[in-house]
């Protein structure tokens, strides 16, 4: 969705002063600009193609700014903005910065892999070598010696310096069980076709989590049941906004499950080039059983690219 007017000359004017910040190695009045040109766009945020950049720029110089925590929620909300942008690997190219520089080796393999195939190899190109070095195995993580090694290539913290989550906290026991028990009394409403008791169900179960919200691991799979109820009553934009929730909460860009749901939806409302996107992702991730007992068309959408 392209701006409207009315902004389209602030963010220019936006865009101008970020130039001349980047320049000077003034990254934090670079982030602190982006962001306002975030606060500026209309809601719904995401459905901008400038939200892509906002949170591209965001998030690429906040590793550079050695500011991993900020460079992950932006790199996260990356893949929720302008979904009807051509897939070319970027989204999961920045993940994989974020996740090297954090020094999670395997996660950050898995997504300059994604980005590779999604860019047919061109999401490499005039980027940092060593992160091409990584995707080819030159630069070995298993090794004794490699946290040396990558304190001398790379400019931000190690992971022991400056850590971030992946994993979602457990709630207390008690109100563990509270959140069990109401979103067991969705499913056996949903069980029974009763799908708007369900919803109403896992609603209550999830305004039980602290915030917040999406902290807590309960957060992705509640949000997935939620969304599952929306999918089968056919809300297609309703259940796509529940497993774009599922997908922020813990562990949800590494589930299989909430990725091909997502796809499914995009696919249902006519976003075809996003559906390939998160169809693709499930793939990768899990192989052609994701798709077992889902429609074929699904898997044919992507079939010429697998």
């Amino acid at each position: 969705m392209q701006l409207p007017n009315s902004l389209d000359k602030r963010f220019k004017e936006i865009s101008k002063e970020c130039l001349s910040c980047y320049r000077e190695g003034d990254f934090t009045r670079f982030i602190e600009l982006q962001e306002e040109k975030w606060k500026l766009l209309p809601e719904p945020k995401e459905d901008y193609f400038e939200s892509f950049h906002v949170a591209h720029n965001i998030a690429t110089v906040s590793i550079e700014a050695g500011d991993l925590e900020k460079a992950r929620s932006w790199s996260k909300r990356l893949f929720r903005c302008d979904s009807g942008r051509a897939e070319l690997g970027e989204r999961d190219f920045v993940a994989g910065q974020v996740a090297f520089a954090a020094g999670k080796w395997e996660l950050a393999r898995e997504h300059f892999v994604r980005a590779n195939v999604l860019s047919e190899g061109a999401c490499f190109s005039g980027e940092d070598r060593r992160y091409y070095d990584f995707f080819l195995g030159k630069l070995d993580q298993r090794s004794d010696s490699v946290r040396g090694e990558c304190k001398k290539l790379a400019a931000w913290p190690l992971p022991e310096e400056k850590e971030i989550e992946v994993d979602g906290d457990e709630l207390d026991t008690e109100l563990h069980h509270q959140v069990q028990l109401q979103a067991a009394e969705g499913d056996s409403k949903l069980a029974e076709g009763n799908t708007e008791e369900a919803i109403k169900d896992y609603r209550a179960a999830i305004k039980l989590l602290p915030e917040p919200q999406d902290r807590w691991e309960a957060s992705t799979w509640l949000h997935t049941a939620l969304g599952d109820a929306y999918f089968l009553d056919e809300r297609f934009r309703e259940a796509g906004s529940e497993f774009y929730n599922a997908l922020n909460c813990p562990n949800g860009f590494q589930n299989p499950y909430v990725l091909v749901r997502l796809g499914q939806c995009l696919f249902e409302l006519g976003n075809q080039e996003g559906a390939k996107e998160y169809l693709l992702r499930a793939f990768m991730l899990d192989g052609k059983k994701v798709f077992q007992g889902e429609d074929k068309k699904y898997f044919g959408l992507i079939r010429p690219l697998v």
